[in-house]
């Protein structure tokens, strides 16, 4: 059920009888998208990836974010979370909206 959330909306269940948690994770995955090199909307992973990844340099206390041993440049880590900021923004200004 995962991957129908990024493509073109079609149901392998009936989404009017998902729970309510099941309808947020969904929200989630929709939210976040789908990668990079990919048609999906959303923010994509790499951006998320890039969130977490300062997320948990700054909950360890380490001076910079890393992954996979490479350092994450400190204005790459601004974009991501400017990137989530407007699209969160946007998202609930669309939804307020309607």
């Amino acid at each position: 059920q995962s991957v129908i959330t990024r493509t073109a909306g079609f149901n392998s269940i009936a989404i009017g009888a998902c729970q309510p948690s099941a309808l947020f994770v969904m929200i989630i995955l929709m939210f976040i998208g789908a990668a990079p090199g990919s048609t999906g909307g959303g923010v994509k992973v790499s951006t998320v990836g890039v969130m977490l990844a300062a997320l948990w340099a700054t909950a360890r206390g380490e001076p910079e974010a890393s992954v996979f041993r490479r350092r994450i440049p400190q204005e790459q880590i601004a974009r991501a979370f400017l990137i989530c900021l407007v699209a969160f923004l946007a998202v609930n200004a669309l939804a307020a909206i309607l």
